[in-house]
């Protein structure tokens, strides 16, 4: 299996381009959305904690992985309303989430909420830039019947780079985070101390350490560490070289 070394796209709860514009900060309430079956709507709460009128981008994308990779790929199904909001200092605004499909949720869907403030004036006289700030929310509408997240896990080298890919077979999306390996001859390999990634349902992530393979071997026996749920992973697998 051929497997593309690459960092995930969107592991985080939020992004930035650059460090937020003096006197205009966005903060952004809920970090992560849940929608339970049979509701078709959430909101999230823009706040404009600044001195200046704040104006915001709002965007929903359909959240795949494709290949170990996030993708995000264009939506008719969920709209977000309004689209742009112009925020007056230290006020908030209210933006509805609505999934609008006529089809039933037949497993967890994932999107992104891609939220941008936009720069000022000022901004765009002293540099090009297309946003100032970023952040990207997960929304999740889920089934009335779905199968729980249940990982299991593979590790390869390449050249001197190690290669972690997690595999969900469920159809809820599994959350990760601190990834730590220990290695036969007591080495630990850790993939951050934080959230490293979200693994979609039916779907499958891979994270690249570089540099962490050298001086292993095929066929070492590797003990697998991470956070889920509010619960701990614990898993093994064993070393092999990515074709």
């Amino acid at each position: 299996m051929r497997f593309i070394l690459a960092a995930v796209v969107f592991a985080g709860l939020s992004m930035a381009s650059t460090a937020p514009a003096v006197g205009s900060t966005l903060q952004v309430e809920p970090v992560s959305i849940d929608v339970a079956h049979g509701n078709r709507s959430e909101t999230i709460t823009l706040r404009n904690g600044g001195t200046d009128v704040l104006k915001a981008q709002i965007r929903i994308f359909r959240w795949v992985q494709e290949k170990g990779r996030d993708r995000l790929v264009e939506t008719r199904d969920v709209v977000v309303s309004p689209p742009f909001a112009s925020i007056p200092p230290d006020k908030n605004h209210v933006v509805r989430v609505v999934r609008v499909g006529k089809g039933p949720v037949s497993k967890e869907e994932s999107y992104r909420v891609l939220i941008d403030q936009l720069p000022t004036m000022a901004d765009r006289n002293a540099r090009a830039v297309d946003f100032v700030f970023r952040q990207s929310i997960p929304v999740f509408f889920s089934a009335q019947k779905q199968k729980p997240s249940q990982l299991s896990w593979a590790i390869y080298k390449k050249k001197t780079d190690l290669i972690v890919v997690a595999q969900n077979s469920g159809d809820e999306r599994a959350r990760i985070s601190k990834i730590e390996l220990t290695l036969p001859n007591g080495q630990s390999v850790t993939f951050g101390d934080g959230l490293v990634g979200y693994v979609l349902g039916r779907s499958s992530v891979v994270w690249t350490k570089r540099s962490a393979a050298k001086g292993t071997k095929d066929g070492w026996p590797i003990k697998i560490k991470a956070n889920g749920y509010g619960s701990t992973i614990q898993s093994k697998a064993s070393l092999k070289t990515a074709k």
